[in-house]
């Protein structure tokens, strides 16, 4: 392809740290992260000629290696001006098969800045063409990545039991014996892999934990005996409690307060903290009198500590035991894991950062319930009994058309229209109303009173579990069915017919009858049949608050929108819910609360 920019800014192929120009080894250490992103292997042709350039503030080079990856040399390497200005033309090394970008961010006077994985396809943007001469660059998709973050800035309170559980994860690290360290965070607790466990504990075996670690492990739903501080061998992305544990994949706690605020997740604590809930996180700031204020005085906000609020009031015995906003956190000092408040006030001569002057943000992470509510792996006939939510959604693929239907109390998946009964299709109709897609075993009810109020039921129209149509009478194989209903005189239905219609009935496993007040709650019948197939061996899940799926854990495909909308169109309603899954894919819903 003309032109054709051969460096990928997909977040996913790019890391933190630096790939050495001298080695083509990876150097992920501290210093190096806080400053330098590195891309995955990216193909090139041996002995071609190509230009490469940058836009914007980054300053880069390219590390080749051969077909089977090992080492070859570096080029462009500290060649900002060319980079920027014209492009920098080289030919690539004899026998070289992949080549890796090592990016950092300068300002004009070439100093180094701080910077993160969020900055690329923002700060951190390439074109690399084949060809002795770089041409325009206005970056397109393909090229840039913007910074990842939500548009709303609502911050709804989350289920009080997903929130309490987060503090309950927390509180399960108090005591153990620890020490203060921050290498934990510094081997990054935001891989899937986390930190590696030599790196959980010191020379002398001490178990080693920072503010950062704890509020991760918090987040991501990963209590004491499920972690690798208890088992070395267990996994450390445990994820099951927490969607949006997942996300982030940065270092530091600077960069969280980032994607806290980025997010729109910043909130307001109300009068007397009044407004926060548990499991909400606090941020200070540095203290300008701390000897390591100057290294944090770049970083956003120059935040250096969380705590999680519990959502308790204690004693403070300090302050004549009155009661106090209550924090689990990580200190310095012995104990390390501890219960402090969020409102400690600290003077002018005391160096700590904890202190309400230095209060710099309080954010919430939407959360879901702490429970799988349905698993298609264990459970049959799943029934849930609980409030109106929307479900989040994992599934495996097995490489057959993805469908689900929830139903349950139900008044909302009627609309006007018939069906052809010769082949099963939709069609136009004026005086009828019909159903979407019922499960078999269901049906509508309150039907003396729909009689009452002018409507007959004329047919049941039957379909396989792949919605392939059977006809007009029972027959082997069905799995669905159309119902549809005309008014007594058989006269077209208007919209208040319809409305009529849907406060009268409901949809419900047959034999059941949950009416109220003569009236059946409000419900959803909601469904989603993906255009896409998930390959065998892949599986689903929200990635940056997105559906997509992959296959390694690293590598994600976002489905089409229209697939994100289905998805996204998914409701259980109040009451008794029932979930269908055809074609034996394996499916979660977890619970999320509006």
């Amino acid at each position: 392809m003309a032109n054709e920019n051969l460096i990928s800014h997909r977040r996913h192929l790019w890391a933190e740290g630096a790939v050495l120009g001298a080695t083509g080894e990876i150097l992920n250490n501290e210093s190096m992260r806080l400053s330098y992103i590195h891309s995955d292997f990216f193909p090139i042709e041996s002995g071609a000629a190509y230009t490469f350039r940058s836009l914007g503030p980054c300053k880069g080079f390219l590390v080749f290696f051969d077909a089977d990856k090992v080492y070859l040399g570096v080029r462009a390497p500290n060649l900002a001006a060319q980079q920027q200005e014209g492009g920098y033309t080289f030919t690539s090394p004899n026998g070289a098969a992949w080549f890796r970008v090592t990016s950092s961010v300068r300002d004009s006077n070439d100093t180094l800045l701080r910077s993160t994985i969020y900055d690329l396809g923002y700060k951190h943007l390439y074109k690399l063409e084949k060809g002795s001469a770089a041409t325009s660059f206005i970056p397109s998709k393909r090229d840039s990545q913007e910074p990842v973050y939500l548009e709303s800035s609502e911050r709804p309170k989350n289920n009080a039991e997903a929130a309490r559980q987060l503090v309950s994860v927390a509180e399960s690290y108090l005591g153990r014996g620890w020490v203060y360290g921050q290498e934990p965070s510094r081997q990054d607790t935001y891989t899937l892999e986390g930190p590696p466990a030599e790196s959980l504990v010191t020379e002398a075996g001490i178990k080693q934990i920072d503010c950062m670690t704890l509020a991760v492990l918090a987040i991501n739903g990963i209590d004491y005996f499920q972690s690798k501080y208890f088992n070395s061998s267990f996994p450390w992305r445990g994820a099951r409690y927490y969607g949006w544990g997942k996300y982030p994949n940065h270092l530091y706690l600077e960069g969280l307060s980032r994607w806290f605020y980025k997010n729109g997740w910043e909130i307001d604590p109300g009068i007397n903290y009044s407004k926060l809930q548990a499991g909400d996180l606090v941020f200070w700031g540095g203290n300008p009198l701390k000897p390591s204020y100057a290294q944090f005085s770049p970083y956003f906000r120059c935040i250096d500590h969380v705590g999680i609020y519990t959502g308790r009031w204690v004693p403070d015995p300090n302050r004549n035991n009155e009661l106090h906003p209550q924090t689990i956190e990580v200190q310095m000092g012995s104990p390390v894991v501890v219960h402090r408040f969020v409102d400690e006030y600290s003077d002018d001569t005391v160096v700590t950062s904890h202190s309400t002057q230095w209060i710099q943000m309080f954010a919430r992470i939407p959360l879901e319930t702490p429970f799988t509510e349905y698993d298609s792996e264990q459970t049959t006939g799943n029934v849930i009994y609980s409030s109106y939510y929307r479900p989040s959604l994992f599934f495996e693929g097995n490489g057959l058309p993805f469908k689900i239907d929830i139903y349950g109390r139900n008044y909302a998946i009627w609309e006007i229209g018939n069906i052809n009964p010769e082949t099963g299709q939709k069609i136009t109709a004026a005086n009828r109303i019909r159903s979407e897609f019922v499960p078999i075993g269901t049906n509508y009810k309150n039907g003396n009173a729909l009689s009452a109020a002018g409507f007959t039921n004329v047919a049941y129209y039957f379909y396989t579990a792949d919605l392939t149509y059977l006809g007009y009478n029972h027959a082997e194989g069905e799995m669905y069915s159309i119902i549809t209903f005309k008014k007594t005189d058989n006269s077209n239905i208007t919209s208040a017919d319809l409305a009529t219609f849907n406060e009268i009935t409901a949809i419900q496993k047959a034999g059941r009858d949950t009416r109220w007040g003569a009236k059946y709650p409000p419900g959803f019948h909601s469904y989603a049949y993906l255009d896409t197939v998930l390959p065998t061996g892949s599986y689903l899940d929200r990635r940056n608050g997105k559906y997509a799926y992959t296959s390694d854990g690293i590598t994600w495909t976002e489905l089409p929108a229209i697939d994100q909308a289905k998805l996204n169109g998914l409701r259980i309603g109040d009451g008794e819910n029932n979930i269908y899954v055809p074609n034996g894919q394996k499916v979660k819903l977890m619970k999320q609360e509006w």
